[in-house]
């Protein structure tokens, strides 16, 4: 009897184990979830009129409203592609302002308080941040390049689709 017992009681130990790495992988994946949610609401076009946090932008004095980042994310991507699929960032960025020279404010124009850039610059280069975050710019490339995904390639040609 005390023979079975104890297998029974390992037994046991061994489910906890397995579903406390359950528990855990679980928990990776909410996580993940829960940032790529977060992501698509500072994308909304009514979260995003005035510079935010997710931008990591200092406060500005600009009252100017700020052209919303989910305007970004096309012309990044379309870029890229442009260039063939991989680019240096400083050439994406410039590509990016030249297709959203009609669309940027003057609020998107000042420099920084920093006074190193212009606010469209930073906002361009911090919205690459976000679309790795997403897997749709790649994560591992040389330092300076930025490159499109597979995922990136799929994700424009949906929102082509969808704004028809």
């Amino acid at each position: 009897m005390e023979k079975e017992l104890r297998l029974w009681r390992d037994s046991l130990e061994q489910e906890l184990v397995d579903l406390n790495d359950d528990y855990q992988e679980i928990n990776k994946k909410m996580a993940k979830i829960r940032q790529q949610i977060e992501a698509i609401e500072r994308l909304l076009p009514d979260s995003l009129e005035k510079p935010s946090s997710e931008t990591n932008e200092l406060d500005s004095k600009s009252s100017e409203p700020f052209t919303p980042a989910h305007i970004y994310w096309p012309a990044i991507l379309e870029s890229l592609i442009e260039f063939g699929g991989a680019a240096r960032g400083d050439q994406v960025i410039d590509r990016v302002g030249q297709k959203l020279e009609h669309v940027l404010t003057s609020g998107d124009r000042e420099r920084l308080p920093s006074g190193i850039d212009l606010r469209w610059r930073n906002r361009t280069a911090w919205q690459r941040f976000n679309m790795v975050r997403q897997g749709l710019v790649k994560a591992g490339s040389p330092r300076g390049v930025w490159e499109i995904t597979d995922q990136g390639k799929q994700w424009l040609e949906n929102a082509k689709h969808t704004q028809k």
